[in-house]
């Protein structure tokens, strides 16, 4: 699929958020307008977040016009760069270490939020920490009588979105009648 990354000079203030958040930085700015080069698309995973953090609208991508998103008048933030990695665990022996360990991030995120801090669920810390190098955890402090449930990065939000993305309408199948 053509990208169809559009960027409407007219409506762009080159501000250059949409190249700060791109994931994978495909998005440079160039005489304060964004472009992305053809060799850089194919890198592009279609998350749309160029789109939805552009206060103009002035960005297109996949064909999508920015004025059909739903626009965001609180605070829906993409926390990059977290200052902070929460890393919840249970003892290995009681009865439930893993739900234990989503419940308590769960009440830490409900109490980040109304402290104004912006929090992600990293299941890609967790990865790597516990599969790649788990020499770490004990150098964090946690004890190897533990198991990790989850990790969560936390801070202060670093961007603001103005839009959401536009994703295609989901496929449901209804089950009415049980045999």
């Amino acid at each position: 699929m053509e990208l169809q990354f559009v960027v409407d000079e007219n409506l762009c203030i080159g501000c250059g958020e949409c190249a700060k958040d791109c994931p994978f930085q495909l998005i440079e700015m160039k005489n304060d307008v964004p472009v992305m080069a053809k060799e850089k698309e194919a890198g592009c995973v279609q998350c749309q977040h160029c789109l939805a953090v552009c206060t103009t609208g002035a960005l297109s991508i996949l064909g999508k016009n920015p004025a059909d998103s739903i626009s965001l008048t609180g605070s829906d933030n993409l926390f990059r760069g977290a200052p902070h990695l929460l890393i919840a665990s249970s003892p290995k022996t009681a009865p439930s270490p893993e739900a234990d360990c989503f419940i308590a991030l769960t009440y830490f995120e409900l109490l980040a939020s109304s402290m104004g801090l912006g929090t992600v669920w990293s299941g890609l810390a967790k990865w790597a920490l516990t599969a790649i190098t788990p020499e770490i955890l004990t150098s964090l402090g946690v004890p190897s009588s533990h198991q990790v449930g989850y990790m969560m990065v936390f801070g202060r939000p670093d961007v603001t979105y103005r839009r959401t993305v536009q994703r295609d309408h989901a496929h449901i199948n209804r089950v009415r009648h049980l045999a």
